[in-house]
């Protein structure tokens, strides 16, 4: 079962009854964050030899699309 993309912080319990059984387990989440980024850098293709600095842009993004900050 997923969990949502930001799940409050507490203590969870999942339960599981099949055929007359019963099973809970519990866990605490503590802090909810994302993991996973990638870092894009655009920059120009060809530079001239005289170019005295390099320009580009440069971006983050968590791999669920959210931008990063910093």
């Amino acid at each position: 079962y997923p969990i949502n993309d930001a799940p409050p912080e507490g203590t969870w319990t999942i339960k599981c009854r099949v055929m007359g059984y019963e099973e809970k387990k519990t866990f605490e989440i503590y802090e909810f964050y994302y993991r996973k980024f990638e870092v894009n850098v655009t920059v120009p293709y060809y530079l001239p030899i005289d170019t005295p600095g390099i320009g580009g842009i440069i971006t983050a993004n968590y791999t669920t699309g959210m931008g990063v900050l910093g």
